[in-house]
């Protein structure tokens, strides 16, 4: 796993997304198994988009949005380079705050965690982040395990955090 990363205000790129002052009531987009780079089946974000487009400026419109990961198919430059290209979209053509990520197996396959890692804010596998009213963990759950070091440090956090919690991760299936 990466190291634990608190995100706040200290970071430009989050404190320029207003989620650490979000309350009440707010939507977020949920993004999974995007699989980028995959030759068997395009992705295709026009669906989304038109979706966005005639909700944007309602109260149904999401404020940030979260990948669960398999963003790419195998994890190369050119796939997140595509995955990229929809974060960019999704930020600059729609209004979407910040796209923040959580790591897939297939974002990793075949050793392309750095790619990952140089790719998908905030560029580490384990962070909480929190809103007015919420904590948010994202976990690394790619290789099908928590494991024993990142249990026991959720275990930590959780015992100093009384906001109500809301976890994220992949379950990669076998």
């Amino acid at each position: 796993i990466g190291d634990f990363k608190q995100l706040d205000n200290s970071d430009p790129r989050f404190a320029a997304s207003h989620i650490s002052s979000l309350e009440n009531k707010y939507n977020v987009l949920i993004i999974s198994d995007t699989h980028f780079g995959n030759t068997k089946k395009e992705v295709n974000c026009e669906i989304l988009y038109k979706y966005l487009a005639s909700i944007k400026g309602t109260s149904q419109f999401p404020t940030f949005a979260i990948c669960l990961g398999d963003s790419t198919d195998i994890g190369t430059r050119e796939q997140f380079e595509q995955y990229n290209h929809f974060c960019n979209t999704l930020i600059n053509n729609y209004g979407i705050s910040i796209v923040l990520n959580v790591c897939g197996n297939h974002d990793i396959y075949q050793n392309n965690y750095d790619n990952w890692k140089e790719n998908c804010y905030p560029h580490t596998t384990f962070y909480k982040f929190q809103t007015n009213k919420i904590s948010w963990y994202c976990l690394d759950t790619a290789s099908g395990t928590i494991g024993e070091n990142q249990y026991n440090k959720l275990m930590q956090l959780f015992e100093n955090d009384s906001l109500p919690k809301i976890i994220f991760h992949i379950h990669p299936m076998p």
